[in-house]
């Protein structure tokens, strides 16, 4: 199943309301996934394909805001500063 990405009304919704996701992104060919951050997950898709052309938004978690966003990614610092979520790495 595909992870389907706000649009319209609901995109703006989550941007007045300062909503944020945490997504995980894969790229075919990589051996490793994107961890980041987001409160336009359309618009990071298309800026990742422009230089991945097949990558893909495979989970997202959204939170409250941006700040308990880069909260929770921070405490992956060790993963984020190799670029990579060892957990996501392929066999």
């Amino acid at each position: 199943m595909a992870l389907e990405i706000p649009h319209g009304a609901e995109r703006e919704y989550l941007i007045i309301f300062g909503v944020a996701a945490i997504y995980i992104a894969t790229v075919p060919r990589r051996k490793q996934c994107i961890v980041g951050i987001s409160r336009d997950l359309g618009r990071s898709l298309a800026a990742m394909q422009t230089k991945w052309p097949h990558a893909e938004i495979i989970f997202a978690v959204w939170v409250k805001d941006r700040a308990t966003a880069k909260a929770i990614v921070a405490a992956l610092s060790p993963c984020r500063e190799r670029g990579h979520c060892a957990a996501c790495m392929a066999p």
